[in-house]
This record gives structure tokens, C-alpha cells and sequence, in this order.
């Protein structure tokens, strides 16, 4: 959930629905059906920036593949909705997208995580192509990501399959952020 134009935004990731919520009313509105629009996939953070609304996806997650412990997701990925309604893919082929954040410059930055696979969560930076660029790796079940006032991000790790107590809160600083 975010909010943004005075409203809070959240996506419903069952559904495929992006609702908003007017503060004042409670009143809840449909602003898409995410899966008419973009399709199958498990719709799980959101972004705003520039007047736009950025989803991500865990993708489409089949259950049973290499063992019966495991489950693989599939091209993950990024969607825009713009102020002017228009919706369009930003990015594919990242894997279970759980946290979206932008920095200063208006870059975005994506953590994902490979549900069930210890350690290989990590944060990327997007180019204006879609193209992600690597910037840290090696991250154990993350779980969400935000920008702070201070230009850090900030990342819950271990957020899910560890122990209570194991989680924690990661700053990271990006070079070339502001």
C-alpha cells in the first residue's frame, strides 16, 4: 500500500486488483483489473513516481517443479500505469518482485527474491531500457524495500522462512543516488 495524490493505493495480489481508497470516505474504487490488463501474475508492491503507478509481480508461481519442497517463479516483472491511464511493461525476466523504490533521480530499484532459495535475494537498479544492473546479491528471504529521508534504502531481511528474531533491517546507500 502507498500513498500518493491524497489517496492510499494497494494491490490486492490475489485479484489482480489496484483499489484506492479516498482517506477522508473510506470509499474504495477499482483503478485496474491487473490481470485483464497485464495478465496472470501475483501483483505485490507498489511505487509511485512522476504521476505514475509502478507494480511488481512475483510473476506466476508453479508449485511441485525439482522436488516437492520447492517452488519456481516465472518472469517476474515491473508494470506502469501512467497518469493518463495508460498501462505498459517496464521490465521482465526479474524473479519474485517484493519491494519497488525510487531514488532522488527518478531511478528505479527492485528487490527480488527467488522464493524458497536462501541468499539469493537482491537489489537492482533498472536503466531506461528495463535492463537491471546488480547492485547488492546474496540476500536471504527480503521482504520489502523503501527509500528513507535520508536517500538510503532500507530492506527487511529475513522477512519470511527464518526464525523469530533472525530479521532485521539493512541501509544500503547507492552511489550516484542523488
Amino acid at each position: 500500500m502507498i500513498f500518493a495524490n491524497g489517496r492510499l493505493y494497494a494491490v490486492e495480489p490475489y485479484h489482480g486488483m489496484l483499489v484506492t481508497v479516498h482517506p477522508s470516505t473510506g470509499e474504495i474504487e477499482l483503478v485496474s483489473d491487473l490481470f485483464a490488463t497485464f495478465g496472470d501474475h501475483t501483483y505485490t508492491t507498489l511505487a509511485f513516481d512522476r504521476g505514475d503507478l509502478y507494480i511488481g509481480t512475483l510473476g506466476q508461481i508453479v508449485f511441485g517443479l525439482g522436488g516437492p519442497d520447492l517452488a519456481h517463479s516465472f518472469e517476474a516483472g515491473v508494470y506502469r500505469i501512467s497518469s493518463d491511464g495508460v498501462a505498459t511493461q517496464v521490465a521482465s525476466g526479474l524473479h519474485a518482485v517484493l519491494g519497488l523504490a525510487f531514488d532522488s533521480r527518478h531511478r528505479l530499484y527492485v528487490l527480488q527474491s527467488p522464493i524458497f532459495v536462501p541468499g539469493t535475494g537482491s537489489l537492482v537498479r533498472l536503466d531506461e531500457q528495463g535492463n537491471a544492473e546488480t547492485l547488492l546479491s546474496g540476500l536471504t528471504f527480503p521482504s520489502a524495500l523503501t527509500r528513507g529521508p535520508d536517500d538510503a534504502f532500507y530492506i527487511s531481511s529475513c522477512g519470511y522462512h527464518c526464525n523469530p528474531g533472525q530479521g532485521g533491517i539493512l541501509r544500503v546507500v547507492v552511489g550516484g543516488s542523488k
